[in-house]
């Protein structure tokens, strides 16, 4: 062993946890990690194959260890925004598509959630795009990716209770929904 086989190792350790502060996902640290690994069987006076193979080992292992951790720290899907269902006046279209609508007390910029998308003097919030709101001429469940159309309840929503699992879609649709179309 000599003493630059040493500082080699140290060096790629210390380079590698010194970037995952700057990216902060924790698999550069396992990474960086392992080489100190490395470097410590370098120092115990192992040959190269074994200091790589211990490296390459505990890379893998510490790396399947942050990947592990990561997922049960992940942070939650981001809530649907509680605007999502909600009906607008339109006050009038633009010719781009757009329209100013009425909404909480205050007059917002709001586009068609698809090109396809009759224009009507209510409509109902479908999604956001930062202060943009998306609208459409069908109601959304509020919990999925789902429209309805106004008919009777007895007509049910099977796709909507398969995908959010919602039994109780009539505060979303006052009481009546349809069949679920993709958005």
């Amino acid at each position: 062993m000599s003493m630059s086989e040493l500082w080699i190792w140290w060096i790629a350790a210390a380079v590698l946890i010194g970037a995952e502060l700057v990216t902060g996902t924790f698999y550069l640290l396992a990474v960086g990690l392992a080489a100190a690994i490395g470097g410590l069987s370098a120092w115990l006076g192992y040959s190269h194959q074994v200091q790589f193979t211990v490296a390459g080992i505990a890379a893998v292992v510490l790396t399947a260890v942050a990947h592990q951790w990561r997922q049960r720290h992940a942070q939650p899907a981001p809530q649907q925004s509680l605007d999502v269902g909600q009906s607008v006046r339109v006050l009038g279209w633009n010719p781009d598509g757009t329209a100013r609508v009425n909404y909480r007390g205050s007059t917002w910029t709001a586009k068609l959630a698809t090109p396809q998308t009759p224009r009507d003097e209510t409509m109902y919030i479908v999604g956001t795009n930062g202060s943009v709101l998306v609208v459409s001429d069908h109601r959304a469940c509020g919990k999925c990716s789902f429209r309805f159309r106004i008919e009777p309840i007895d007509a049910g929503c099977d796709r909507c209770l398969q995908r959010c699992g919602d039994d109780d879609l009539s505060r979303f649709c006052g009481g009546r929904v349809a069949t679920g179309l993709p958005v």
